[in-house]
């Protein structure tokens, strides 16, 4: 009895990964124009190449940050959040760390608030499920995610990052929480050298 439940339960698993897998789409390249589509996994085209290379995304999961050229002119283009459905949302709020956009990550995505340069994160429906009010936050591992309040770009000589006095390495510096994806606050104000000892698949609920 116990062994049929277990290859049932086995059987599930491997039926859900291949359906998540045939819904994706994947990034290809077209040599003649080198902007970039996505086919899915049968090679059908599912959206015409018209990305620029600063769309980095390689699966299409459900939501995804995108450069699109526009009218074929070198440097004009839109940055976006994409919904399979075609959607755009969280248009010039693209998240970028060290010129790398974000990827989605247990259905939810960063963005970053132009008026306000905070942080929140957006569903894989384009939803804002967590507001902007962080300097900066991780991608969530397990619902947990590191996040920093009240936080400030330092250069590593000790002074504050600005466009006066703009500096090539920095770090932010503010209050370290460890949040869960229900934007509860499970840890204030502890050393971010603890981070690293923290274990992210041993909570329990």
């Amino acid at each position: 009895m116990k062994a049929s439940f277990f290859l049932i339960v086995l059987s599930l698993f491997f039926l859900t990964s291949n359906a998540q897998r045939d819904s994706d789409w994947f990034m290809f390249l077209e040599e003649k124009s080198n902007l970039l589509g996505y086919k899915d996994i049968s090679g059908e085209i599912k959206i015409e190449p018209k990305f620029t290379w600063l769309t980095q995304q390689k699966i299409f999961k459900n939501i995804m940050p995108v450069y699109e050229k526009i009218n074929g002119k070198e440097d004009s283009f839109a940055a976006y959040y994409l919904l399979k459905n075609g959607r755009k949302v969280g248009r010039d709020s693209l998240y970028l760390e060290d010129y790398f956009l974000d990827c989605e990550s247990e259905n939810k995505i960063r963005f970053r608030d132009p008026k306000t340069d905070k942080v929140g994160f957006f569903d894989q429906n384009g939803k804002v499920i967590i507001p902007a009010i962080y300097s900066n936050v991780s991608s969530f591992t397990n619902g947990l995610a590191l996040a920093i309040i009240d936080g400030r770009r330092m250069c590593w000589n000790g002074t504050e990052y600005s466009k006066e006095n703009p500096c090539e390495h920095w770090n932010w510096q503010g209050q370290n929480l460890l949040i869960n994806d229900r934007n509860e606050v499970l840890l204030d104000s502890f050393e971010l050298s603890q981070f690293a000892n923290i274990n992210f698949y041993s909570l329990h609920i």
